[in-house]
């Protein structure tokens, strides 16, 4: 079985972070045609972070602060988990919960960091 490479893994949390991004129509849409539960785009996620940060870290393809966004999207989808928060995960709510407002507005915020250059780690002179 072939290795995903890194760049791979990066295409795959772009993937999934512009999902949560997505308005809920376009959401309920990418759902639909994927025949996904809704919290597939929470499990997801939670596939990729943070386990996922030392491969792309020791390529250069993700930073720290972009790391530190991951981690607090992944957190508040965690917050809103678990049956306690079932109305949560409905097409409904992906509408009308300003839940998914903030996680639309957490997964923008990483989408814009995932654009950002990587700087060096190390200066030369």
């Amino acid at each position: 079985m072939r290795r995903i490479s890194p760049v791979e893994l990066l295409d795959q949390l772009r993937d999934t972070v512009m999902t949560l991004a997505m308005n809920a129509s376009l959401q309920e849409s990418r759902l639909k045609e994927r025949s996904l539960p809704i919290d597939e785009m929470a499990l997801e996620l939670d596939d990729a972070v943070p386990a996922w940060f030392g491969r792309l870290r020791a390529h250069r393809l993700i930073s720290p602060e972009t790391e530190e966004a991951l981690i607090a999207l992944s957190a508040a989808l965690k917050e809103m988990s678990g049956s306690v928060h079932a109305e949560l995960w409905t097409f409904q709510a992906l509408y009308l919960a300003p839940e998914w407002q903030t996680i639309r507005d957490l997964a923008s915020s990483v989408l814009r960091a995932l654009r950002e250059p990587i700087p060096p780690t190390t200066s030369v002179g």
